[in-house]
């Protein structure tokens, strides 16, 4: 998956990496500095996705609980609030599949 300026790389074992522009903690790391190299986010995902031209990120795990990081401005993390979030927090339960648009 791919934001405007970060990129996120799902290995088969379903873990996380994350590269590129973090400065609303769209990376999910618990910062805003950015990453010049593949960093380990997360394991156990089974899909990533990101709001293309965007600064956040969501993520799926293989038990059905979508995580979400980076920039909330417009609420899109789904949250309630509008505080961006740093580090990766739970969304919802029990999905199947998701995607992220721009806002």
């Amino acid at each position: 998956a791919a934001g405007e300026k970060h990129t996120l790389f799902l290995a088969q074992n379903g873990t996380v990496f994350g590269a590129g522009n973090n400065q609303h903690g769209q990376l999910g790391l618990g910062d805003t500095s950015e990453r010049h190299n593949p960093t380990f986010i997360m394991t156990a995902v089974q899909a990533v996705a990101s709001g293309n031209g965007d600064f956040h990120t969501l993520f799926l795990r293989q038990d059905g609980t979508v995580y979400g990081a980076g920039r909330n401005l417009e609420g899109q993390l789904g949250l309630g609030d509008t505080s961006d979030r740093w580090a990766p927090v739970p969304v919802m339960t029990d999905v199947q599949s998701m995607c992220s648009g721009r806002y």
